[in-house]
């Protein structure tokens, strides 16, 4: 392993030349082992000033306990850049182009559609797109219905994950995530909020937060508290929607 952790910087040294190396996914790595690989890694590339390391990660809370954990190896051992959503704009252009380059037409309306749903979340805006083109490649057009479609086939692919998750939730918690499935946009702290949605006290809440938070369920974003998973966060909302019966 102390090869490959030295193998860029030795062949950038010797072709004298500057270096990336970039490490997608970098929070499965403490799923490998109990910190000998960050700890090798740390040990070699401390000293290499021809080779810069990126390491990318989806999944917020485990990249900052890599690097703001002072116990990790890689503790405040580099610059930190938190990503913010993709503009609607460009985002929008882009799906349009990749549509367009298969032959099948969409309009910005299914396209605003599909932001919504997915608030602009890279990964599952791409997996609910390929489920759309699945469902548009025959005729060659997108339209309300097949965006719609594509939606519920998410969600009931998903549906036996959900359910064990939810499965596995408290009733406060599961209380927690309907009420900011059905308001999210509301402050969850504040007092009408509270007494509205039946969830006890402001304390309350708090705990609540840091659990669904280190489960992975919930994170925060600019100041708000929001689903991790946008379509965990529609399966909720439409598990707590009144059955309506004949």
């Amino acid at each position: 392993m102390e090869d490959l952790y030295e193998s860029a910087h030795k062949i950038a040294k010797r072709k004298k030349k500057r270096a990336v190396v970039a490490f997608d996914e970098f929070q499965e790595i403490p799923s490998f082992d109990d910190g000998e690989i960050e700890a090798g890694m740390r040990s070699k590339f401390q000293f290499h000033r021809n080779v810069s390391y990126v390491f990318l990660g989806s999944k917020r809370k485990l990249m900052q306990k890599l690097f703001e954990d002072k116990n990790r190896p890689f503790y405040n051992s580099g610059r930190k850049y938190p990503l913010s959503k993709i503009n609607a704009q460009e985002f929008s252009i882009y799906i349009h182009s990749c549509f367009k380059k298969t032959g099948i037409k969409i309009d910005d309306i299914d396209i605003n559609t599909i932001l919504e749903a997915t608030k602009l979340h890279p990964y599952y805006t791409q997996e609910l797109c390929h489920f759309i083109w699945e469902h548009a490649r025959d005729a060659k057009i997108v339209n309300s219905q097949i965006v719609k479609k594509a939606i519920n086939e998410i969600l009931l692919s998903e549906t036996a994950h959900y359910s064990y998750l939810w499965d596995e939730l408290t009733a406060k918690q599961r209380g927690f995530l309907i009420a900011l499935a059905n308001h999210p946009s509301e402050n969850v702290y504040s007092k009408d909020y509270i007494q509205n949605n039946q969830l006890g006290t402001a304390s309350t809440i708090q705990r609540l937060i840091k659990l669904l938070y280190d489960k992975q369920i919930i994170e925060k974003e600019n100041g708000s508290i929001i689903f991790e998973d946008v379509f965990f966060d529609k399966w909720v909302r439409e598990k707590s929607a009144p059955q309506l019966h004949p």
